[in-house]
């Protein structure tokens, strides 16, 4: 039986092949390096009514509506914000919170924010002289797991944890400018 010698290329049209697979792959790498770098850019979510920044991650920007409204009253509780997940199906919106975030009179929270009954409010993470910034996350994922919107919800938890986490309170009531 013959014994088939494997074909030689030569030296330039091999250099030509790699050059042009090279070049086939820049794009793929350039939408990588281009999305890699959108996901570092953090969304900054700015309430006026509250006056509260969250600095979070990018893939939350168009992932949530707010609701605006204190569901669970508790003393110095100024202002309450909910972030709810946008489901994948527009027409089958539910109210599944993502994260709650509460404005609490500094005074007050500093009094009752080691009373282990005000921990269901959250933790907190940011404020000024006169105001804390108190968040608390979901405590799961409501979704049926491997849906569409169970994948979804996980990611935006997932993304929420994997980097520091920045807020801003503005003590004149005003929008703040940025997340510090």
């Amino acid at each position: 039986m013959p014994v088939s010698r494997p074909r030689l290329v030569p030296v330039r049209a091999a250099a030509a092949l790699l050059l042009s697979a090279a070049l086939a792959c820049a794009p793929a790498a350039q939408d990588a390096a281009e999305a890699t770098a959108q996901a570092s850019t953090p969304y900054v979510f700015t309430d006026s009514a509250s006056a509260i920044a969250l600095e979070l991650p990018a893939i939350w920007k168009d992932r949530f509506h707010v609701a605006d409204g204190i569901t669970d009253p508790a003393e110095g509780l100024l202002h309450q914000l909910t972030l709810h997940f946008v489901q994948e199906d527009a027409s089958i919106q539910t109210e599944k919170p993502l994260l709650i975030a509460r404005v609490f009179d500094r005074a007050v929270w500093l009094r009752i924010g080691n009373d282990p009954a005000v921990a269901r409010f959250g933790v907190p993470v940011g404020g000024n002289e006169t105001r804390t910034l108190v968040l608390r996350t979901a405590p799961d994922n409501p979704f049926t797991p491997t849906t569409a919107d169970a994948l979804g919800y996980d990611s935006l938890m997932l993304a929420l944890f994997d980097r520091p986490f920045r807020a801003t309170v503005r003590t004149d009531g005003s929008a703040p400018d940025s997340a510090r």
